[in-house]
């Protein structure tokens, strides 16, 4: 994305802007199409500010396809949920072999006995 010389020429002299010019400056970048995470690459802002300053406006059906092909598919919850479930999974099995083998020790027998019968754990 080629942004106009004027821009660049505030983005250099971000810091010395004040509130209300650094807002513009934000709201103009994300006006030519940018995603946040490239508009927060040009200026230091948190995305949190950056979405207060952006709120009202509306990127056009082009916009949004460019940015999708720019940044590519986000990877979200469901990846995290199967990851978690990978985890658990190991744990499970870990736990398992673990058992399996200290299950003639009497001492590990009656921890985990106590352990159990003490009630809720949460």
């Amino acid at each position: 994305m080629e942004i106009p010389e004027d821009l660049g020429a505030r983005i250099a002299t971000f810091e010395k802007l004040g509130r209300w010019d650094r807002a513009e400056l934000g709201r103009s970048l994300r006006r030519l199409g940018l995603s946040y995470g490239e508009i927060m690459e040009i200026i230091p802002v948190p995305k949190g500010t950056l979405a207060g300053w952006c709120r009202d406006i509306r990127l056009s059906t082009d916009q949004i396809a460019a940015i999708k092909e720019r940044c590519g598919p986000a990877v979200g919850p469901r990846d995290t949920q199967w990851r978690r479930r990978l985890e658990v999974e190991a744990i499970r099995s870990d736990a398992r072999v673990f058992a399996l083998e200290h299950l003639t020790d009497a001492f590990w027998m009656a921890g985990t006995v106590l352990y159990w019968g003490e009630g809720a754990k949460t």
